[in-house]
C-alpha cells in the first residue's frame, strides 16, 4: 500500500517515469540575418524508437525543445512549415544535444527583405441590436484604412507582457521586458517587427473571455429553459431534452474513451449517438428537436474493442449515472484533432487576429502535461453567400506551423447583413475534414460574432450538423464576441449542450473591440482567452487511463484543505448577495486524499449543499450536509482520476481537489 502511494505521488508530480538520460537542442532556419540565428519557434519534433512513436515535442517560442529518453537508439523527425523535413539517427546514453538546421523547401514562400504594403479598407458591423434572424443589423460606417506602408525592420528582441489585475475592473497595463531570444520567424516572415506590432500582440494578448458549462449548472439550465431562454427555443427549433449520461470504465476503474453509444427506443430505433469523451462519459438525449414528442425509452447499447453491453430500463439523469463496467484493456489513444471554424466577415478582425499571435502558445502550453500526443490541426474559415468566397479549409495536419500559417494568411471581409453562413461552415468541418476514426479527443472551437440566417432550411442543417457531430465525438465549443444577442446565445449553448462541449463568450473587461452581451448565469469567472483555451484543452486531453496513472496537469486548486477568508470589502463578491453566508471565513477538510473510494469530509460551519464535479466541470453528485458540520462519500461508482469538491459562496465558487485511485 506504502510503495502504491508514493508511486502515485511520484506520477502527480510528473515524476513517475524517471530518466536520466535526456535530448535537447534548438531547431534554427538555415538562412541568417546578419549574425542573428532564426529560431524556428513551435516547430514538431517526433521521436521514433523501433519504428514506435515514443515521444512528440513541440519547441517553445525559442524554438527549444528538452524530452527524457531511455537508453537506446532513436530515430528524430523535425518538421517546419515552408522547410524540408530533418530526420537524425541519434544514440541516446545520456544528456544528448540536438542542434537542427533546417533548409529552405525550394517551394516554400521565400523571405521577402523588401518593403511590404498592405492597402484596403475593413468593414466594422454594428450588431449590438437585439434581433432573431439578424435582418436588422445595420452595416455602419466603421471603414479604417490599414497603415499604408510597413518597412522591414529588427528591433531590440522584447516583448509586451500583459499586467492583469485581479478584478479586472482596470485597464490593463503592459510592461516592456526582455526575452531570451533572438529573433522568432513570426516576426521576419509574414508582417515585419515594427514597434507598433508588438503592442499590438499585447493588446491582443489581453483579450478577455469566461466559460459557461451549463452541464456544470444543470438545475439552473433547467430553470433558464422555462424561464429567461424560454422563447428562444421555438426560433431555432432546438432544445436538447431528457439527458442521459453514461460511464464506461473497466474492471479495474479506468475510464474507457471513444467508444460507441447508442440511446434506442423501445422499437429499437436510434434516438441519439454518442461517443464516449477523455473522462468517458457519454451525453445522451432523447431529442434535440423543439416540439418533437419524446419517445420512450428502451435500452442503450455500447460497443468498445468489440464488445457490446446492454443497459436496460436506463435512468435518466436526474435519477443518476449509468455506470457500466466492461471486462476490457484500456486502450491508450493518443491521437487528439482540434479544429478552428471562424468568422471572417468584416468585424471579426481582432479576433483572427488573436488565432494568429495566441494559437501557437495555446496549443505549446497545452501539449506540455503529455508528451506523446500526436495532435492535428485544422481550420475552415467562412463568411456569407456573395461575399469573395463561402468557406476556406485547411484540413487536418499534424505540423503545428503548417496550420498557423494558413491561418496568419486569413483577413476579415464582406458581410454586412448581420447574419452569416454558419451552417456552411460547420458543415466543411463536421463532414469534410479527416476526423480521426479513433481519438482521445475531437474538438471544434467555433468562432463567431454572428448568428446564421434563421430560416427553416438551417434550422435544421444546424440540428443535424450537431447530431452528427455528437454521433462523431466532436465537442463543439463556441467563443462569441460582440454582437452577439440573447438568441444566438440560446443557439450556441444549445450545441454545445448537443455535443458534450461547453460555451466560451469574450468579455469587456480587457476593454478590446466592441461591448459584448453578458449571458443568462449567476456568476462567472473572467480570464485571460489564452489561458481559459489552454485550460479547456488541458482538460479534454488528459486520461489517467493505463499506463498514464495521473500526470501533473498544473491544477490551482488546494488538496484537502480549503479555507477562505470573506473580506468585509470585497469587490469580487456581491455585498448585496443574500446567498453569502454569515460567517467570516470558512474552511473544509476532505480526507484521504487520494482516496480509493471513502472519502470523508469536515465543514468548519454548516453548509447546506457542496458539490462533485469532473474534470470538466459536470456536476456529478449534490452531497446534501442536512445541517452537519460532517459526512462521508463513497466514490466507487467513479473511474480514476481528477475530481473536485465545490462549494458556492456569493458570486465565487471555492474548489478543492480529490484524487481518486484505483
Amino acid at each position: 500500500m506504502k510503495k502504491t502511494l508514493i508511486f502515485f505521488i511520484l506520477s502527480v508530480l510528473g515524476l513517475s517515469h524517471i530518466q536520466a538520460q535526456s535530448l535537447s537542442g534548438n531547431v534554427n532556419s538555415n538562412v541568417n540575418i546578419g549574425e542573428a540565428v532564426i529560431r524556428l519557434d513551435y516547430a514538431n519534433v517526433e521521436i521514433f524508437q523501433n519504428d514506435k512513436l515514443v515521444a512528440s515535442l513541440i519547441t517553445d517560442r525559442n524554438g527549444y525543445y528538452n524530452v527524457a529518453l531511455d537508453t537506446g537508439n532513436y530515430v528524430v523527425n523535425i518538421m517546419y512549415n515552408g522547410y524540408k523535413t530533418i530526420t537524425k539517427n541519434i544514440t541516446i546514453s545520456g544528456d544528448e544535444k540536438f542542434e537542427a538546421n533546417l533548409e529552405d523547401d525550394p517551394l516554400a514562400k521565400k523571405m521577402k527583405e523588401e518593403k511590404v504594403r498592405s492597402k484596403g479598407k475593413r468593414t466594422r458591423i454594428d450588431k449590438s441590436k437585439d434581433y432573431h434572424d439578424g435582418s436588422d443589423g445595420m452595416a455602419i460606417d466603421r471603414s479604417y484604412s490599414l497603415e499604408p506602408e510597413y518597412e522591414m525592420k529588427i528591433i531590440e528582441p522584447v516583448r509586451m507582457v500583459p499586467v492583469i489585475h485581479e478584478d479586472y475592473s482596470e485597464e490593463i497595463e503592459y510592461e516592456m521586458s526582455e526575452v531570451d531570444y533572438e529573433y522568432s520567424p513570426e516576426d521576419l516572415y509574414g508582417e515585419p517587427v515594427i514597434a507598433d506590432r508588438l503592442k499590438q500582440k499585447a493588446y491582443i494578448k489581453g483579450v478577455t473571455a469566461a466559460e459557461i458549462n451549463d452541464f456544470s449548472k444543470w438545475d439552473l439550465w433547467e430553470d433558464l429553459m422555462e424561464g429567461e431562454l424560454n422563447r428562444f427555443q421555438k426560433d431555432w427549433q432546438i432544445s436538447p431534452q431528457e439527458r442521459y449520461t453514461v460511464q464506461l470504465m473497466n474492471e479495474v476503474k479506468i475510464p474507457l474513451v471513444d467508444a460507441s453509444v447508442e440511446l434506442k427506443d423501445k422499437a429499437g430505433n436510434t434516438l441519439w449517438e454518442a461517443r464516449t469523451d477523455n473522462t468517458g462519459k457519454a451525453e445522451l438525449w432523447n431529442t434535440i428537436s423543439f416540439g418533437k414528442e419524446v419517445g420512450e425509452v428502451g435500452e442503450i447499447i455500447i460497443s468498445y474493442q468489440g464488445i457490446t453491453k446492454t443497459i436496460k430500463r436506463p435512468k435518466k439523469f436526474k435519477k443518476g449515472i449509468n455506470t457500466v463496467e466492461i471486462d476490457a484493456d484500456c486502450e491508450a489513444f493518443n491521437a487528439v484533432d482540434i479544429a478552428f471554424v471562424v468568422d471572417a466577415t468584416g468585424s471579426m478582425q481582432d479576433e483572427i487576429d488573436f488565432l494568429k499571435l495566441e494559437i501557437n502558445d495555446v496549443v505549446y502550453q497545452a501539449k506540455q502535461m503529455n508528451d506523446r500526443l500526436t495532435m492535428r490541426f485544422g481550420s475552415v474559415f467562412y463568411r456569407d453567400h456573395g461575399d469573395e468566397y463561402l468557406t476556406r479549409k485547411q484540413d487536418f495536419t499534424k505540423v503545428l506551423s503548417e496550420s498557423s500559417s494558413f491561418i496568419k494568411s486569413q483577413l476579415a471581409d464582406g458581410g454586412g447583413d448581420g447574419p452569416e453562413a454558419v451552417e456552411d461552415g460547420l458543415k466543411v468541418a463536421i463532414e469534410e475534414m479527416s476526423w480521426s476514426e479513433k481519438a482521445r479527443t475531437r474538438v471544434l472551437f467555433l468562432i463567431l460574432d454572428a448568428p446564421p440566417h434563421n430560416n427553416s432550411d438551417v434550422q435544421k442543417r444546424i440540428t443535424a450538423l450537431a447530431t452528427k457531430a455528437a454521433k462523431k465525438g466532436i465537442r463543439i465549443i463556441p467563443i462569441t464576441a460582440s454582437g452577439l444577442n440573447k438568441t444566438a446565445e440560446y443557439l450556441m449553448r444549445s450545441i454545445a449542450l448537443a455535443t458534450n462541449g461547453t460555451y466560451l463568450f469574450i468579455t469587456d473587461d480587457s476593454g478590446i473591440g466592441g461591448s459584448h452581451l453578458k449571458p443568462s448565469t449567476d456568476s462567472y469567472e473572467v480570464k485571460l482567452l489564452n489561458d481559459l483555451l489552454t485550460s479547456i484543452i488541458k482538460n479534454y486531453i488528459y486520461v489517467p487511463g493505463c499506463q498514464e496513472l495521473i500526470p501533473e496537469i498544473e491544477i490551482e486548486y488546494p488538496d484537502s484543505l480549503v479555507a477562505y477568508d470573506i473580506p468585509t470589502d470585497s469587490t469580487s463578491i456581491d455585498s448585496t448577495d443574500t446567498d453569502i453566508p454569515p460567517v467570516e471565513s470558512i474552511s473544509w477538510n476532505y480526507y484521504p486524499n487520494p482516496t480509493y473510494g471513502e472519502l470523508n469530509i469536515e465543514v468548519s460551519n454548516q453548509v447546506e449543499m457542496l458539490y462533485l464535479t469532473d474534470m470538466t466541470g459536470k456536476v456529478l453528485r449534490q452531497i446534501p450536509m442536512n445541517g452537519s458540520t460532517t459526512t462521508r462519500i463513497n466514490l466507487d461508482g467513479l473511474a480514476m482520476g481528477i475530481y473536485f469538491l465545490r462549494y458556492p459562496i456569493g458570486k465565487q465558487w471555492l474548489t478543492g481537489k480529490v484524487m481518486l485511485m484505483r
